[in-house]
C-alpha cells in the first residue's frame, strides 16, 4: 500500500471516528444522561404508581393553598364544590360572611392582604400550612394540616384542617376544619 493510499486510509477512518464523537456528544455530554435527541420519559414517569399519586394529591392541596393565599374566592368555591364539609363547618356555614370558603376569603382579604411587591402588583394573604401530613399508605388521598392565618402585630390563629380528594374525579371530597379555621379567623380580626 503506497503512502498516500495509507494517509488516505488513516483521514477517512479519522473523520468516520470525529464524526461519530461530534454526533454523541463527545466529550460536552454526561456520561449519565441520555444522547440529547433520545426520547425519555419526564422522571415522574419513572416513580410508582403509588408515589406518583401521593405527589398529585400533595400538588391538588398546594394548588389549593395557593388560591387561598391569592384570595381568588371565585376559583377557591369552583374548587371546592360539592365538597362535603364537616359537621363544625356546616355549622359555621350559616353566618353571612362564612357561606363558603371564597365568600370567607373575601371577607378576610381587606384585613390580612399584604403587598406582593412592586413587581408583582398583587396582594397576597398570610395564609400558610403547617406540619403538613400525607397523604400516607394507609391515607393515600388525604392531608392533615395546620392551616395559620398570620394577623399582624406578631398574632396568629390556626386550627387543624383535613381534606379528601377523589382521585376518580381529580376534585376535593371532604374537608374538615378549612372553613371553621377561616371563619373563626375572621371572627378574630373583627
Amino acid at each position: 500500500m503506497s503512502k498516500h493510499a495509507r494517509h488516505f486510509a488513516a483521514a477517512v477512518i479519522a473523520s468516520g471516528a470525529m464524526s461519530t464523537w461530534a454526533r454523541e456528544g463527545g466529550a460536552q455530554r454526561p456520561t449519565d444522561l441520555p444522547p440529547p435527541y433520545a426520547s425519555r420519559p419526564p422522571l415522574l414517569t419513572r416513580t410508582l404508581p403509588d408515589s406518583i399519586k401521593f405527589h398529585v394529591v400533595r400538588l391538588k392541596f398546594m394548588q389549593l393553598l395557593q388560591l387561598l393565599q391569592r384570595g381568588e374566592a371565585v376559583a377557591l368555591d369552583g374548587e371546592l364544590a360539592g365538597v362535603e364539609w364537616s359537621s363544625g363547618d356546616s355549622v359555621r356555614a350559616v353566618r353571612p360572611a362564612c357561606r363558603s370558603v371564597g365568600s370567607t376569603v373575601d371577607a378576610l382579604a381587606p384585613h390580612l392582604a399584604v403587598s406582593a411587591g412592586a413587581a408583582g402588583g398583587s396582594r397576597l394573604l398570610p395564609i400558610v400550612a403547617e406540619s403538613v401530613q400525607g397523604p400516607t399508605a394507609a391515607m393515600p388521598a388525604i392531608v392533615r394540616a395546620q392551616l395559620v392565618l398570620l394577623l399582624g402585630a406578631g398574632r396568629r390563629f390556626s386550627g387543624s384542617i383535613e381534606i379528601t380528594l377523589d382521585q376518580q374525579r381529580m376534585r376535593w371530597q371532604r374537608t374538615a376544619g378549612l372553613l371553621s379555621v377561616l371563619c373563626d379567623g375572621l371572627n378574630q380580626i373583627r
